[in-house]
């Protein structure tokens, strides 16, 4: 039989039910959590660029005056902000 040391055989094994704890919360490094109005002016790189890039191939448009997008449109232009750049929103898989 195998001889499980004694500093593992004190922990409390966790439940199914019990979320794994965070490695992040215990960082005292980490950055603080941005709300949705400092995300919204202040965006990455990469995120500019996915709009960016949905608007080149067709993908965001506003919806039409019944309210439905043409079809190839997978993204809902919601609103546009201070820079010309677009808030979208998913609103359908593309049909292949």
């Amino acid at each position: 039989m195998t001889k499980i040391p004694k500093k593992l055989a004190a922990k409390k094994r966790r439940s199914a039910n019990e979320p794994a704890k965070s490695v992040a919360s215990k960082s005292k490094n980490s950055a603080p959590k941005q709300t949705k109005k400092q995300t919204k002016k202040t965006l990455d790189p990469s995120a500019t660029r996915f709009v960016r890039d949905l608007l080149i191939r067709g993908e965001a448009a506003k919806p039409t005056q019944s309210g439905d997008l043409p079809p190839g449109v997978t993204h809902r232009i919601v609103e546009d902000d201070e820079e010309g750049l677009p808030t979208v929103e998913r609103e359908r898989f593309s049909l292949y």
